[in-house]
């Protein structure tokens, strides 16, 4: 399975018509398919900001799939972040 496999299977996961953000997602990754973040992580992993990056591309794989399964939201979240500090982050709808 590749990174956006997961991502698909993550979304499709969630219930139509419910709201989540970005960083539900790479916490999802994370659990349940760490070899596929840590190769993507990987790819980053000597230039700065790795997590920045690596979390960049997730959302980039994220809007791949609006109109498919997913619509992205004009507002923010304000959520906690891999670090457990709060922060803002891409919202989305399931379509």
């Amino acid at each position: 399975m590749d990174m956006k496999e997961a991502v698909e299977e993550i979304l499709n996961g969630v219930e139509t018509g419910r709201v989540f953000d970005s960083h539900f997602v790479v916490n999802e990754l994370i659990e349940k398919h760490s070899d596929q973040y840590i190769r993507l992580a990987a790819q980053y992993a000597t230039g700065g900001e790795p997590t920045l990056k690596t979390h960049q591309e997730i959302g980039r794989i994220i809007k791949g799939f609006v109109g498919i399964l997913v619509k992205r939201l004009d507002n923010e979240s304000w959520s906690l972040t891999i670090h457990h500090t709060p922060g803002k982050c891409a919202l989305w709808l399931k379509l």
